[in-house]
């Protein structure tokens, strides 16, 4: 048996194959030509006027169901977004066949029904979409993935292959294919190092305005915006304040970054490099002070050495930065703007270098919003300091700034939130993933990017689950991987699939639209590895 419930209305399967339906049918939502509402629960009949038969399963959306048996996908009711994937936009009182784009009919293998749109998982893995608010007929591919996706306007991922796709906004040729300052809707592969072929053999990639790719040779490729020197290639003072395809880090004027770079994270105004060897590296802002750690007013148009050795990970904010190193010691620079030096203080203090905090467990990791901070512990507990005034830092408080590190709390009660594995910052919204695959979000609530509707687009002050939808009530789960940037965010699902949320007039969760707001999580246009070509289904 099955059953599925609409707005007003219900269906039931029963386990004899047959459909029932009851509640209200004045759009044919029960499947019954009358267009009168059904008082008690009354078989479904087809084209034909017979009842329908060998039914496995129902579904039903606001004012429209659909049913599946063995043989074909049946599906009736309002029909004014096209939530019956017909084009004809007149609304059917009696189940009709699910058909394509080319109208053949279609049989998938799951289905899932919205308020006004369904989508659906054919047998070679395709996901087809239609209704209000999607691509009819679009083929949504999956995607697989091992690394990070960045976003800030525009978005990048990296695939199994090693190969970097890109999407979204593209004035500063973020996207990297040396096209016209156009925004694409549509994920379209990074090209190859001075915009030869495409790039390949990339291991891992970070961005903020400008975008970064680590080779496997240890070589870091930059492009994008440059009106900073972002991207430490000594362009900034020439007509390149952006660059629109991949070139290479450069040492200096004459030769390549060679030092076997394992990561780069990127700023606002500033990035850094860790290298294989432990050790960090900056470049960046040209006019600013205290912001790289090399001391004050020392900036540099080419990578300088900030920490010698021992360096795990590294998070760039503005004006500034922090790192932790392997022994779990947390190390901060720059200016104190909103407490973010964390020193219990809201004076107009600067380190230039870095500074060891004191008072802290051991870190693994951190994570840097505009003005705030966000550290991991090696127990699961995310800290978080500086800015406050959307709630940004979740640490159930109403006061606009935070000068020593507190933990994010859960709930209204202030219980801290645990088995954190994984971290992510942006402008005003903070990011977390637990353990048990579930992905938790805090801060300011713009264009649904906290992945929940809150009344009025409330900022949150707690951390709170990202939810799949409001119709299903049911939390997304499953998730490996998260990054957060601007106000869209992503999830990396253990399916391989990357779902986004949030801001997209630019096209920027690459899900082929540019609808402004999104608050829950629908999957991008990644293609699809070929592993994941060759499961039954995986989605």
């Amino acid at each position: 048996m099955s059953i599925a419930a609409g707005k007003y209305h219900s269906l039931a399967a029963h386990e004899n194959g047959e459909v029932y339906a009851w509640g209200d049918n004045e759009r044919g939502q029960a499947g019954d030509k009358t267009r009168m509402a059904l008082y008690a629960p009354t078989r479904i009949k087809d084209e034909k006027n017979e009842r329908l038969s060998g039914v496995k399963k129902v579904w039903a959306g606001h004012d429209h169901g659909m049913a599946r048996t063995d043989e074909k996908t049946l599906i009736w009711g309002r029909n004014n977004d096209n939530q019956l994937g017909d084009k004809t936009g007149k609304d059917r009182p009696v189940p009709g066949p699910v058909r394509g784009g080319d109208g053949g009919e279609v049989t998938p293998l799951d289905i899932a029904v919205g308020k006004s749109h369904a989508v659906s998982v054919l047998e070679d893995s395709t996901v087809f979409a239609w209704g209000r608010g999607v691509v009819g007929g679009l083929g949504m591919e999956t995607f697989g993935a091992e690394s990070d996706f960045v976003q800030v306007q525009s978005c990048f991922a990296l695939r199994k292959d090693g190969s970097v796709w890109a999407w979204g906004y593209n004035k500063e040729g973020q996207v990297g294919d040396n096209g016209a300052p156009n925004h694409r809707p549509v994920p379209v592969p990074v090209h190859g190092v001075d915009d030869v072929g495409e790039l390949k053999d990339v291991r891992w990639i970070s961005g903020y305005s400008s975008r970064y790719a680590v080779l496997n040779d240890g070589r870091v490729c930059v492009w994008g915006w440059n009106g900073n020197n972002e991207t430490g290639t000594n362009t900034r003072t020439t007509s390149r304040r952006h660059i629109p395809y991949p070139i290479y880090l450069r040492k200096d004027d004459q030769h390549v970054f060679e030092e076997k770079v394992a990561k780069v994270k990127a700023g606002p105004l500033t990035s850094y490099a860790i290298t294989e060897d432990g050790a960090l590296w900056g470049w960046g802002h040209i006019d600013g002070k205290h912001v790289l750690g090399l001391g004050y007013n020392v900036t540099d148009f080419y990578p300088k050495k900030v920490m010698e050795k021992g360096v795990a990970d590294v998070a760039a904010r503005d004006r500034g930065g922090l790192a932790v190193k392997d022994d779990g010691s947390l190390w901060i620079w720059g200016h104190n703007s909103y407490g973010l030096l964390g020193q219990g203080h809201f004076n107009a203090t600067t380190f230039d270098t870095p500074k060891q905090m004191n008072g802290l467990p051991s870190m693994i990791a951190a994570a840097a919003g505009a003005y705030y901070t966000l550290a991991l512990d090696g127990e699961g507990f995310v800290w978080a300091w500086g800015d406050n005034r959307y709630g940004q830092l979740g640490i159930n408080s109403t006061a606009d700034k935070q000068a020593t590190p507190a933990k994010v709390a859960m709930d209204a009660s202030g219980n801290p939130l645990e088995n954190v594995v994984a971290i992510s910052a942006t402008g005003n919204n903070g990011m977390a993933l637990t353990s048990d695959g579930f992905v938790w979000t805090w801060g300011q609530n713009q264009y649904g990017c906290l992945g929940y509707a809150a009344a009025g687009n409330a900022n949150q002050r707690t951390a709170r689950r990202v939810e799949m939808s409001s119709e299903e009530s049911r939390f997304l789960f499953g998730v490996q991987g998260i990054a957060c940037g601007g106000a869209v965010s992503f999830a990396l699902g253990d399916d391989g699939i990357v779902r986004a949320w949030g801001y997209g007039k630019e096209g920027q969760r690459g899900d082929g639209t540019k609808t402004e707001t999104k608050t829950y999580p629908v999957e991008t246009l990644l293609p699809k590895t070929k592993d994941q070509a060759n499961k039954e289904n995986p989605t």
